[in-house]
């Protein structure tokens, strides 16, 4: 068994003091217009969104992403809890801006926190 440092009571606390901000995820959704032209759509990832989190920074160095590629990243986002089915086929959108992710933390990593190494794709946070 397990045993956690923190005592399960002061979660709501934690979330609001770790994760201030809100993310939503979203999944590309392929479609056809009313000419039968294919279009390109975002919508929301069900049960992924206004989720609590954390944005920050990346160091902006070379990091090892998934099948021994490498990607530069910009912003890392922290999550308050596990999502498996967050993938690189997704994007985040933290307010106005959105995130191109580029890697998540593979699920049964040793923490209940999903990180989410992303790029900015627009905005200017």
């Amino acid at each position: 068994m397990q045993s956690s440092f923190i005592d399960s009571r002061m979660n709501p606390a934690l979330t609001a003091n770790f994760y201030p901000e809100l993310v939503t995820i979203q999944e590309y959704v392929d479609g056809v217009d009313a000419y039968g032209a294919p279009t390109q759509t975002w919508s929301n990832l069900t049960g992924h969104v206004d989720l609590p989190c954390s944005l920050s920074l990346s160091s902006g160095k070379e990091t090892k992403l998934a099948n021994q590629e490498y990607g530069i990243t910009t912003h890392r986002i922290a999550l308050n809890g596990v999502y498996p089915t967050i993938t690189r086929l997704h994007r985040a959108i933290v307010g106005s801006d959105i995130y191109e992710i580029q890697y998540a933390t593979p699920p049964g990593h040793a923490n209940s926190v999903t990180a989410l190494l992303c790029n900015l794709v627009s905005g200017g946070t």
